[in-house]
């Protein structure tokens, strides 16, 4: 039986108003009556005794009648909303009880809550950054972040550089210091870092996520952040390149108006449209997940963008990050990125 109610989570999170709130009662205790006969869309009465009520948003039942009550001062209920959950608004009389049960709603909205919440994180939180989906198994983090303004500090492994050069990229509210990767004047120029050694076996099940700001590389370049066997330059030098690999692009050579999901299996590359473009000097979260070998997840800002479950890097294909952009016209580019996470198995 599906859900009779909609959730508010993701978009937004539920609170009081939308879930409810209690308090307690005794059976012992007398239950709040009206203090004065109310009409059918009075919005705001009296009760005889206040203290037996949540202060804000909660439901309360008047003979047939549920009313949601925006808030209590003293012994006035106030902002009410009249005829709730479907029930008809009627005129109630002097010293009628007001109960403050559990009804549907209670349930149902807090139901759908949890219902959004699970479907976000995933059966076996496969949705869950650095989750394994080997259960049990131990995971392995890599971490990089710009040391300084010339150059990016990778923990536990080397960085190779492109060409180009290296320097301060715009400092961030959020992000902080970012590097900057700017290509050569000249076109097929290009930039960026990768790890020297081959590190993320694919049935390790990596997860790479890369904060990057494309500054000026929105036109007139090519860009590749993923996990790749080839070379940083081979990466960036085609919009389809030899090996096996997983990750973003965007080369205004095909041409993109959108960042780019693909994959290839050392034969055929598979390409999917995220729907999400890149903006010039816009900071964007990329994220690309191999799952047992048998699927990638292409995540955007934290959004599941794309899945591919054909044309996949082979189980066995040992992998290096890759960040990197080449011009393609005779002017530079620069591709500013901060902090970069890889996970896998072991």
């Amino acid at each position: 039986m599906p859900l009779n109610r909609s959730a508010f989570f993701p978009a937004a999170i539920a609170g009081a108003a939308e879930l409810g709130n209690l308090k307690d009662r005794v059976p012992s205790q007398a239950v709040p009556l009206l203090d004065g006969n109310i009409s059918n869309s009075a919005t705001s009465f009296d009760v005889d005794d206040g203290s037996k009520l949540p202060t804000d948003n909660f439901f309360i039942s008047i003979e047939d009648e549920i009313i949601f009550v925006g808030s209590r001062s003293g012994n006035t209920l106030s902002n009410c909303t009249r005829g709730a959950e479907g029930t008809a608004n009627v005129a109630h009389n002097d010293q009628t009880e007001v109960n403050a049960f559990i009804i549907a709603a209670h349930h149902g909205q807090a139901a759908a809550e949890i219902n959004a919440v699970e479907s976000a994180l995933g059966a076996g939180l496969g949705n869950v950054f650095g989750i394994s989906s080997s259960p049990g198994a131990q995971r392995r983090v890599t971490i990089g972040w710009p040391n300084g303004t010339a150059s990016y500090q990778v923990m536990g492994d080397s960085v190779g550089g492109g060409g180009g050069t290296f320097g301060g990229g715009s400092p961030d509210g959020v992000q902080g210091v970012m590097l900057g990767c700017t290509t050569g004047a000249s076109q097929g120029n290009d930039s960026g870092f990768s790890s020297n050694s081959f590190n993320y076996r694919v049935s390790d099940n990596p997860r790479m996520r890369a904060v990057v700001r494309p500054v000026n590389a929105v036109a007139d370049a090519r860009i590749f952040i993923g996990l790749s066997d080839q070379s940083l330059a081979t990466m960036v030098g085609a919009d389809d390149p030899v090996g096996n690999y997983a990750g973003f692009q965007f080369s205004t050579d095909r041409p993109d108006t959108n960042w780019k999901c693909i994959s290839k299996d050392n034969s055929v590359q598979e390409i999917s449209d995220s729907g999400v473009a890149p903006g010039a000097n816009t900071l964007v979260v990329l994220e690309v997940e191999i799952v047992s070998g048998t699927h990638v997840k292409f995540y955007i800002n934290g959004a599941l963008v794309a899945t591919h479950s054909t044309r996949l890097p082979g189980s066995t294909v040992n992998l290096r990050y890759i960040v990197g952009l080449e011009t393609r016209t005779g002017s530079t580019k620069t591709l500013n990125v901060g902090v970069l996470r890889i996970m896998s198995d072991r």
